[in-house]
């Protein structure tokens, strides 16, 4: 049996060039575009306002922008998997509540900016606590 991609159910402008999403396996969280858009199709939204624009197409499963612009779903839920781990001693990407991988059942609520804490004295990796919802 072929197992399918996630299929990308919502996204909202998250101020700046962030993005909102949420696909079908559960993981959600916002992912910063700003790095990537250059090029003749993403050069105008680099504009805030153009940015702003961006909706679901679901015959395509992903975001899209009035002038054409898209981003290849897959690669959205690639970034926003690698956006929703981090590892002790690095900066928190995302205000929230945080599971540890070791022990799921350990959380604690970090500010964005704020250095993800060790757990029991080690080095550990994080999970966003919504990230997914059968983890």
């Amino acid at each position: 049996m072929t197992k399918h991609a996630p299929t990308l159910l919502d996204a909202r402008h998250a101020g700046g060039f962030r993005v909102w999403l949420r696909f079908s396996d559960g993981l959600s969280g916002e992912i910063d575009l700003g790095e990537e858009l250059w090029g003749p199709v993403f050069e105008p939204l680099r504009s805030e306002a153009e940015f702003a624009k961006l909706r679901v197409a679901p015959e395509l499963a992903t975001i899209v922008w009035p002038n054409g612009a898209d981003f290849s779903p897959d690669w959205l839920h690639h970034r926003l998997t690698e956006a929703s781990l981090v590892l002790s001693g690095q900066p928190c990407p995302a205000s929230g509540v945080w599971a540890s991988i070791d022990d799921p059942s350990r959380t604690v609520t970090i500010s964005r900016g704020d250095v993800m804490p060790p757990l029991n004295g080690r080095s550990t990796c994080w999970r966003r606590h919504n990230a997914r919802a059968a983890a």
